[in-house]
């Protein structure tokens, strides 16, 4: 099964494109390179958040505009319908956005890939059907527990979807 990643800035990279990378040189002139490189990309971004998307490209304006009110997010979509690819890279402009095409796959295996290319110190998972609060409370608390509880794994809640909006 094959896959492919692209950001704002149009890279795009599928499994032949790795594959053809691994061979231009070692990893010392990709260094030299990123030296080189100005950008405002977080090696260590405090949050990942991981959207299973199917034909919700239209919904991508309203996430990617709540998501970023928090720094140090990192954003990564699974389009697994294959055609909102232009939708989300349209709307999801941060430095560290990603869109990951792998269509047809089932959602749990979409999560588990978006997981091993999440860099964040805390994992949120959302659908791409979500409508989220408009202010950003609701996160900085969930971080407030996970915090005060460094045993806790995991933490839940429930948030509006596209059509029943979030509701205080």
């Amino acid at each position: 099964m094959s896959y492919g990643i692209a950001n704002q800035n149009g890279s795009a990279y599928s499994d032949s494109n790795l594959a053809r990378t691994r061979l231009l040189g070692p990893r010392r002139s990709f260094r030299r390179a990123a030296r080189r490189c100005n950008s405002s990309h977080d090696d260590q971004p405090l949050i990942s958040v991981l959207i299973q998307s199917f034909r919700e490209g239209d919904n991508a304006k309203q996430l990617s505009s709540r998501l970023h009110l928090l720094p140090r997010v990192e954003v990564i979509v699974n389009d697994d319908s294959g055609s909102d690819h232009a939708k989300w890279l349209r709307h999801l402009n941060g430095p560290n956005d990603f869109v990951v095409s792998s269509p047809n796959i089932h959602e749990i295996r979409a999560y588990n890939r978006l997981a091993r290319l999440a860099r964040g110190e805390f994992l949120l998972l959302l659908q791409g059907d979500h409508c989220l609060p408009p202010q950003a409370t609701w996160l900085r608390a969930g971080l407030d527990v996970m915090r005060a509880f460094p045993r806790l794994a995991m933490l839940g809640g429930q948030l509006g979807y596209n059509g029943v909006p979030f509701k205080h």
